[in-house]
């Protein structure tokens, strides 16, 4: 039976941002823009996940295990959006796509939430990066589903699905999440 893929964003929207809550922690707004550098540069393997670090921990002066502890530790699961997914995902196809290193893997069995997917694709491992339609088009292709919708809490990523031919759910609360899915799901 043909079902409807409801794809996420990680950060931001399934689990909190961490580059956001480390910075408001540490007092680095300052830092924020070179630390996001550094990330994207990672997510799009340019830089490994232990370069990121190290850009990182020159950046804020914190150790960088540390920082990855406090990347685990600060990544907490946004707990409506795993609710809703949990009580989902036998009816829909639903996967997690996202702009990060395979030091996501880490987190996401951390907080034992692997199961609530039926893939999570990771930018750094497919060599593919959102907004860039191919890779919201890579994973449709593995699905092939009668409706597809992305939910993330960035535009242009949005913006990158729905050039695939996805619906978008741009992610800012849970409440609001909620009337837009269900509008797209009667469609």
């Amino acid at each position: 039976m043909e079902k409807i893929l409801i794809a996420f964003d990680c950060f931001g929207v399934v689990l909190k941002r961490f580059s956001k809550e480390l910075s408001t922690k540490y007092n680095l707004s300052d830092k924020f823009d070179e630390m996001i550098e550094a990330f994207d540069k990672a997510d799009r393997n340019i830089i490994t996940h232990s370069e990121c670090m190290m850009i990182l921990e020159s950046i804020t002066g914190i150790n960088h295990k540390l920082i990855e502890e406090e990347f685990i530790n600060l990544s907490l699961p946004i707990d409506d959006m795993i609710n809703f997914i949990s009580e989902n995902k036998d009816k829909y196809h639903i996967v997690m796509i996202s702009n990060a290193t395979s030091f996501l893997n880490t987190i996401i069995d951390h907080y034992n939430i692997r199961h609530l997917f039926e893939k999570i694709y990771i930018s750094s491992e497919c060599n593919l990066y959102k907004p860039n339609e191919s890779f919201y088009e890579y994973v449709l292709s593995e699905y092939k589903p009668i409706k597809a919708i992305m939910v993330d809490d960035k535009l242009e990523n949005i913006i990158g699905a729905k050039n695939a031919s996805m619906y978008g759910i741009l992610y800012s609360n849970h409440n609001e999440f909620l009337k837009e899915i269900e509008e797209i799901l009667v469609l």
